[in-house]
Parts: structure tokens; C-alpha cells; sequence
């Protein structure tokens, strides 16, 4: 089968295109439901296979930019740094380029970790930091079903109870799959910069080799 609006590849039980979202068939509410709670699962998987991703980075960076400065400082030290002709200058400038790419590519994974965290602790100094949070991120994901919201269902007949979980999840997805794309987009910077310092220090160790 294949989706009528992009024509991708799709399977027959999805009630919406997983690429597009155009809806494929009705359904009833049971079927739309367990839709809602699949697509809502997903971006919590996507979630953590995002963090993992961020970690691995985040210890590969700070790895490699510890390895840069120990190596550097037994290349480029004072008492050592006395040759200034144009390679050594240029060799110098590839190694300063390196640190800085490693460093902001840690910098954005470590920012790709944290992003949509929240502060469970409340002191006047963690409130300032949920503010800015909030500011830099947008409104976290584990405020919007609260204790009162849950109570509401317990008036609802089953069917209105269902109905009102479907917004739920699907105002709650919505937030998790817009953060999780910022996610990806922090983890894609990093690994950009990483790759970019890379070739950096590729080309420096070519430099250094022919200048042996």
C-alpha cells in the first residue's frame, strides 16, 4: 500500500501516514486511541535513543578535547613554540580551530541532552532556572496532565473519558516530538562540528608529517 497524498510505503492498520499525517480510513474511537498512544510511545523511544546519542557525544568530545589540549601543549608549549614560519603558524591555527569545533560540538551535544529537562526541586534559585529553561526551551513536557486533569475523567462516562485522553496524548506528543526535534537538530550541529574539527585534524597531522 501507499499513501494517497506523499506515496510512500505505508501497512495497512496505520490510520494516518506516518510520514505526512494525512488520514488514511475513520476509525472509531478505540482504533484512534491506540493510534494516539502508539505514535505517543514512539517519541518517547525516539527520546531516549536521542539522549543516548547526546551522552555518546558528549564523552567522545570531552575525550577528544582533553587528548587535544595534552597533545598540544607538548607541541605548542613556550618553550618549545620558537619556529614561525608559515606551515608552523598554519599548524598552530588548525589546532586552535580544532579545540574550539570540539568544544562547541560538546557544548551542543551536552544542550541536545538536556533539552525539555526539568527542575523537580523548588528554591528561588531553581526557579530562576525553570524560568530560563522554559524561556530557552519552551514549556516542559510533565506539566500538562496534573492530578485535577486525571480527577475530570472519573465524572466522564468512558467514551468522553477516551476522548479527553486522546487530546491529552496528542497535546503531549505534540510537545515531546517538537523537542525531540530540537533534539535532533542540537545532535546534528554536534555532529557537524565534530566531523568539521576532524578533517581539521586531519589536515594538521598532514602538515606536521611533511614538516618532519
Amino acid at each position: 500500500m501507499e499513501c494517497p497524498n506523499c506515496h510512500k510505503e505505508i501497512k495497512p492498520e496505520w490510520v494516518y501516514c506516518h510520514y505526512c499525517g494525512s488520514r488514511l480510513r475513520e476509525t472509531n474511537i478505540d482504533e484512534s486511541y491506540r493510534g494516539i498512544v502508539f505514535v505517543y510511545e514512539y517519541e518517547q523511544a525516539r527520546r531516549q535513543n536521542l539522549d543516548s546519542k547526546s551522552a555518546t557525544y558528549i564523552g567522545f568530545t570531552s575525550v577528544v578535547v582533553a587528548v587535544l589540549l595534552a597533545v598540544g601543549n607538548l607541541l605548542f608549549s613556550p618553550m618549545k613554540y620558537t619556529d614561525h614560519s608559515i606551515m608552523f603558524n598554519a599548524l598552530f591555527a588548525l589546532y586552535i580551530c580544532a579545540i574550539i569545533g570540539f568544544t562547541l560540538s560538546a557544548v551542543f551535544a551536552f544542550r541536545a541532552y538536556h533539552t525539555g529537562s526539568v527542575f523537580t526541586s523548588r528554591t528561588v534559585v531553581t526557579r530562576l532556572l525553570s524560568y530560563v529553561s522554559r524561556w530557552l526551551v519552551g514549556t516542559d513536557v510533565y506539566k500538562i496532565v496534573g492530578p485535577g486533569k486525571l480527577r475530570q475523567f472519573t465524572d466522564m462516562t468512558p467514551q468522553e473519558a477516551k476522548r479527553e485522553l486522546i487530546k491529552t496524548y496528542i497535546d503531549v506528543w505534540n510537545i515531546n516530538h517538537n523537542l525531540n526535534n530540537l533534539k535532533s537538530d542540537r545532535i546534528l550541529i554536534c555532529y557537524s562540528l565534530a566531523s568539521i574539527s576532524l578533517v581539521t585534524i586531519v589536515a594538521a597531522a598532514i602538515l606536521l608529517i611533511s614538516r618532519i
